[in-house]
């Protein structure tokens, strides 16, 4: 699954990382990669015209993080930092 995070297609991203959030802790290894694919949703000032869809991609990397749990701490902590 987590070889299906790197592909082009934002669907095939998606259904990955619901898979992965399925899998929960056993899931911690694909946690950097997750955090890479939200930091590249993030743009450099908000637009609230431009927030991501709530039941996009990105709402499914957010999911997985979430869902595995302590091994994703600090990837989520990193992820709060963002300016």
């Amino acid at each position: 699954l987590s070889a299906a995070l790197a592909i082009e297609n934002s669907n095939v991203r998606a259904a990955a990382a619901d898979a992965l959030a399925a899998a929960g802790p056993t899931a911690a290894r694909a946690a950097p990669k997750l955090e890479e694919l939200v930091r590249k949703t993030y743009r450099d000032e908000f637009d609230p015209k431009a927030a991501p869809r709530p039941d996009g991609p990105e709402a499914a990397y957010w999911k997985a993080l979430a869902r595995v749990g302590a091994p994703a701490v600090p990837h989520l902590v990193a992820l709060l930092d963002h300016k």
